[in-house]
């Protein structure tokens, strides 16, 4: 099911994503 998210929105989430990858990806 694909929700549908106006686009600022889903920017938002992305960068939020990205930004925990790589918060994760730094952790030993």
């Amino acid at each position: 099911m694909q929700p549908c998210i106006p686009s600022p929105l889903h920017l938002k989430m992305g960068e939020f994503t990205d930004l925990l990858s790589s918060t994760l990806s730094q952790v030993p």
